[in-house]
């Protein structure tokens, strides 16, 4: 389960990188998912700002992510090993809706 949900939620914020040009990277084994938020896509310039924002509107939208990395730049998303696919759902578009709501 938690390879297959993780790469579930792996491939649904690739596709959201293909819309947010914040998303730099998004790297993980099964549940362990970082997402690097940049704020140059070309130079990949950690953007600490952005990923507290975003941090921030997951939590209010019910979803509770860390932030790690020595720039502060990335979403640690560690969710329970008895997410499911719909739960994945769920967290993308949650991620989605921080994104737009933190102008990424």
């Amino acid at each position: 389960n938690a390879a297959a949900v993780g790469e579930v939620i792996r491939a649904g914020i690739r596709a959201l990188a293909a819309r947010h040009p914040a998303i730099g990277d998004v790297r993980g084994r099964g549940l362990m998912i970082g997402v690097e938020l940049v704020a140059d896509p070309a130079a990949r310039t950690p953007d600490a700002a952005l990923a507290a924002r975003i941090q921030n509107g997951l939590r209010e939208r019910g979803v509770l992510v860390g932030i790690t990395a020595r720039a502060e730049n990335v979403l640690k998303i560690r969710p329970p090993l008895v997410v499911t696919g719909e739960d994945a759902g769920l967290l993308i578009d949650a991620l989605e809706e921080a994104l737009v709501a933190a102008g990424a």
